[in-house]
């Protein structure tokens, strides 16, 4: 059984390390850096909110069964294994360069989420900031992805849509979709499609549904974005 992080807050300039089984169960301020080791397991209680206007470093397994939320000057480094069972809520920088699922709830991205992993969507995944899914990346959605309105969704790697059980409802797009990666599944689009990050091509591997707003087209070249 662990303890209590402490103190709290934790002040700008301090790192500050929990021990494996630690976790939290109140109103936790992270103003300096918070750094979870390789094999330790941090857990953030059902009632408990970690807020991070710092460093929150996570080497070994992120447990957030509460509410974690990254205001605007903080960053949140996944590097091995996050797993929100709570609500996620990015108003900073969330880097995810391990493995990152959500259970059959909320996250909620209002500036930048960078995805270099895999990334596992067993819930409701809003995005009204920059989510930008990188070279390798893989985000595999098993349930609904928004890009709402004002939103930027820029995929060049692979966003697996094909499992979810809400048919062209797992993808919806009323903000920007850019990128020159590849969609498998079905998706809807009410909003804007930009292939390319400058000229370039995007695949679709299932059914597009374009149902409202535009798509902006530069001519740039013979790539065909790896369609037939």
């Amino acid at each position: 059984m662990g303890n209590q992080i402490s103190p709290n807050p934790n002040p700008a300039g301090t790192t500050y390390s929990p021990g494996d089984g630690d976790f939290n169960a109140e109103n936790f301020n992270n103003n300096g850096t918070l750094t979870n080791h390789y094999s330790a397991t941090l857990t953030n209680n059902n009632g408990g909110m970690l807020k991070t206007d710092g460093m929150l470093e996570n080497y070994g397994t992120l447990l957030n069964d509460g509410t974690l939320q990254i205001y605007s000057f903080g960053t949140l480094d996944n590097d091995k294994i996050l797993w929100n069972s709570g609500r996620l809520e990015n108003y900073g920088t969330l880097e995810n360069y391990g493995a990152m699922f959500t259970n059959s709830c909320t996250l909620n991205n209002a500036r930048t989420l960078n995805n270099y992993g895999p990334l596992l969507n067993n819930g409701p995944l809003l995005n009204n900031g920059m989510l930008n899914n990188q070279d390798d990346g893989l985000l595999n959605n098993v349930n609904t992805l928004t890009n709402n309105n004002g939103g930027t969704l820029n995929n060049d790697g692979t966003t697996d849509n094909s499992n979810t059980n809400l048919a062209e409802r797992g993808f919806i797009n009323n903000g920007t979709y850019q990128g020159t990666g590849k969609i498998i599944g079905s998706w809807t689009d009410c909003g804007t499609v930009k292939p390319g990050n400058s000229p370039g091509g995007m695949l679709v591997d299932g059914s597009y549904y374009k149902k409202g707003g535009s798509t902006e087209v530069e001519l740039g070249g013979t790539y065909n974005g790896d369609g037939d």
